[in-house]
């Protein structure tokens, strides 16, 4: 088999994360102020065809007292996707990396600062920083800064322009320059 032959059952990387949002238009001007996302498509919408609200709520764990009211997919440069959602009947969470669960997403930056700008000028807020990276990601130029969106979802700006550590069992995944 060839390197490039495809392994059944092979994870090649992540597709999305999704994110439960107030509203949908309103996190899409954030994302797209801050760091320049763009719209994939949408899945949910008014117009689009909708799956049963008993059909939704099994799939994707909804209660009785929630709907889905809109959910679109953006990307950021060359990372991931990101899956906003739309959910009539939310409750605010823990917020925050001391809670179990997903609690991040991080963002390569070549300057943090003018990300920071742009982030604060879209609505976020900011946390201490910059701060600069330690342990295996420690070296010159490299720092992170957390920074939340307007609805409390955690967004860690990061950049490490010296690399990380050698030795290492594979090199840490970082966005192609444009």
């Amino acid at each position: 088999m060839t390197k490039d032959a495809i392994k059944p059952g092979k994870v090649r990387g992540i597709d999305h994360i999704g994110i439960t949002v107030p509203d949908v238009e309103a996190a899409t001007r954030f994302l797209s102020e801050a760091f320049d996302a763009t719209i994939v498509y949408d899945t949910v919408a008014d117009g689009l065809p909708r799956r049963s609200p008993e059909d939704l709520a099994a799939a994707v764990a909804l209660n009785e007292a929630q709907r889905v009211i809109a959910t679109r997919i953006v990307r950021l440069g060359d990372g991931a996707n990101i899956e906003l959602f739309e959910i009539e009947g939310t409750v605010p969470g823990v917020h925050g990396i001391g809670a179990l669960g997903l609690q991040h997403f991080a963002v390569y930056c070549d300057d943090i600062a003018e990300v920071l700008r742009r982030v604060l000028a879209a609505g976020g807020r900011q946390l201490r920083g910059p701060n600069p990276l330690f342990g295996a990601e420690e070296g010159p130029g490299n720092a992170m800064h957390y920074v939340r969106a307007p609805w409390g979802t955690l967004i860690e700006l990061i950049s490490t322009p010296a690399g990380t550590a050698p030795g290492r069992e594979m090199n840490r995944w970082q966005p192609t320059r444009s």
